[in-house]
């Protein structure tokens, strides 16, 4: 086998968040973010460990909104919090 001589990162697809309003996708940064641990399934049938909320407001047309998002969060090893 062949060896790599540069570390490449699969990518993945995220969900594009849309306004409610007009349905850009332009948005200012986020701000305010939380995350709930809270553990189940997401809408896609996925598990999840934490509910992240992101409030951000539409470049277009100024609508606030709170982009919700979950994560299936990985608990840290004893060895990994010791370093």
């Amino acid at each position: 086998m062949a060896k790599m001589t540069k570390r490449h990162a699969p990518q993945v697809e995220a969900g594009v968040t849309r306004c409610p309003a007009c349905g850009s996708s332009s948005r200012t940064a986020y701000f305010a973010v939380t995350a709930q641990e809270h553990g189940g399934i997401s809408p896609d049938g996925k598990p999840y460990t934490h509910i992240v909320r992101r409030r951000t407001v539409c470049r277009n047309c100024g609508q606030h909104r709170v982009d919700r998002c979950y994560e299936n969060r990985v608990k840290p090893t004893d060895a990994e919090k010791s370093s």
